[in-house]
């Protein structure tokens, strides 16, 4: 049985890498190294951030323990699942003073050790968990009566996730193609 290597890849110059990419069972580590960062510049390897790559995939809950239970909870449920799409989802909140931004992490770009390109995802497979078939919604009624509210839910994240198959070319999310 042939064992392969952890190495991955690398950042940055191969005899001092900015960083090296190792696998382990499916799952990635990233060892940054920086002597200047507060932390690199006390280690005696120079490790500034060690980044493991813990979950592979995330589920968005449309359900109410999100507390999405009116039509404008709703709307906000959706925007989110399209930002996530579409990659452009992120939030501004105040810290320490200032306005910070949280962006999705974009795909990074390692140097193999042949010398090819390794893309390390920034981001988990995204999930998403509709309502269940129980639960009515006034966002959308037929006939004066309330539709069920998973109906929905399929409806709208599903042609939300075209933006996935449908853009540039290239999948943001599903790495097979799929919704």
């Amino acid at each position: 049985m042939r064992i392969p290597p952890p190495l991955v890849g690398y950042l940055g110059d191969a005899a001092s890498p900015t960083a090296v990419l190792l696998k382990h069972h499916g799952l990635h580590v990233e060892i940054r190294f920086d002597r200047t960062h507060a932390i690199g510049k006390t280690d005696a390897a120079g490790i500034a951030d060690v980044v493991i790559e813990s979950a592979i995939t995330t589920i968005q809950d449309c359900e109410d323990s999100v507390a999405a239970v009116d039509a404008a909870d709703k709307v906000g449920v959706y925007r989110n699942w399209l930002g996530l799409m579409k990659g452009t989802l992120q939030a501004t909140f105040p810290k320490g003073g200032k306005q910070m931004v949280r962006t999705l992490n974009a795909d990074r770009v390692f140097t193999s050790p042949s010398g090819g390109a390794v893309t390390l995802p920034g981001r988990s497979l995204l999930l998403v968990r509709n309502v269940g078939h129980h639960m009515m919604t006034d966002i959308v009624t037929y006939n004066g009566q309330l539709v069920p509210e998973t109906f929905i839910d399929c409806a709208i994240t599903s042609l939300i996730a075209f933006h996935d198959l449908h853009g540039d070319g290239r999948f943001r999310n599903s790495r097979a193609g799929s919704v």
